[in-house]
C-alpha cells in the first residue's frame, strides 16, 4: 500500500511541474499587457517600465518559471496582484473555511448515505427501496452547482431562512457557523451521500444472499451467535 502510494506521488510530481508551466506560457501568449492593465488609465512609459520590471515581465517567460518554482521549493508562493498581498497567507485564511465545509459535507455525505442505503436494504425489491435508488440515481445526475442555486433560491431568497452566501468562524458561534454551512454543504454532499447510498445497498444486498446468512435464517437462528 504504501509502495502505490508513494508511485502515485512520484507520478505526480511531473504534473505539478507541467501545469504551472502550462499557465505561465498560456498567460505569455495572451493578447495584452498585463502592466497597462494594472497601471489604470494613461499610465506614463515611465510607470509601465516600473511595473514590467517588479513584476519581472521584462524576462523571459522561462525564467520567471523557474523563479517562482524556486520560490515555492522555499515557501514564497508569490504576491497577489490584485490585492498585493502573499498567496500563501491567502491560503491559510481561508483554509478554515475550506475544511469546515468540506468536514461538514463529508459527515452529511456518510450519515445520509448510510441511513438510506441501510433503509433500502431491509426489504430488497419493495417500495421503499425501488423509491431510494431513483432517488439517489437523479441526485447522482444532479450537477452540485445547479443543486446549489436552488437551495440558495428556496431557503434564502423566497424564505431567508439561511444566509445565501458569507462565513462565520466557530469562534463566535455553533448556530451562525452551522447556518453558514447548510445550503454549500448540502449541495457538496449531495452526490457523495447518492454514491454511498448505492454501493452501501448493493453490498448489503450481496451481504444478505451470501450462504452463511441464508443458512442462518434457514435454521430460524436469524443474525443472532450464540456465545
Amino acid at each position: 500500500m504504501l509502495l502505490y502510494a508513494g508511485r502515485r506521488l512520484l507520478a505526480a510530481i511531473p504534473l505539478l511541474l507541467i501545469v504551472p508551466l502550462l499557465i505561465f506560457l498560456l498567460i505569455d501568449l495572451a493578447p495584452g499587457d498585463p502592466a497597462v492593465i494594472l497601471a489604470g488609465e494613461d499610465p506614463s512609459p515611465e510607470r509601465l517600465e516600473e511595473l514590467r520590471a517588479t513584476l519581472n515581465l521584462d524576462q523571459n517567460v522561462f525564467v520567471r518559471y523557474l523563479d517562482w518554482v524556486w520560490g515555492v521549493l522555499q515557501g514564497d508562493l508569490g504576491t497577489s496582484l490584485l490585492s498585493d498581498q502573499a498567496v500563501g497567507d491567502l491560503l491559510l485564511r481561508r483554509m478554515a473555511t475550506t475544511l469546515s465545509l468540506v468536514a461538514f459535507a463529508m459527515v452529511l455525505a456518510v450519515v445520509i448515505g448510510v441511513v438510506l442505503g441501510v433503509v433500502a436494504s431491509l426489504r430488497p425489491g419493495g417500495l421503499l427501496d425501488r423509491g431510494i435508488n431513483v432517488v439517489a440515481s437523479v441526485a447522482i445526475a444532479i450537477p452540485a452547482f445547479w443543486f446549489g442555486l436552488v437551495l440558495v433560491s428556496v431557503f434564502a431568497v423566497s424564505n431567508q431562512i439561511f444566509p445565501a452566501f458569507g462565513y462565520v468562524p466557530l469562534s463566535e458561534g455553533v448556530v451562525p457557523w452551522f447556518q453558514h454551512l447548510v445550503l454549500p454543504g448540502v449541495a457538496l454532499a449531495l452526490l457523495p451521500a447518492a454514491e454511498v447510498t448505492v454501493q452501501l445497498r448493493s453490498a448489503l444486498g450481496q451481504v444478505m444472499n451470501s450462504d452463511y446468512i441464508l443458512n442462518a435464517k434457514a435454521r430460524g437462528s436469524g443474525l443472532q451467535v450464540s456465545s
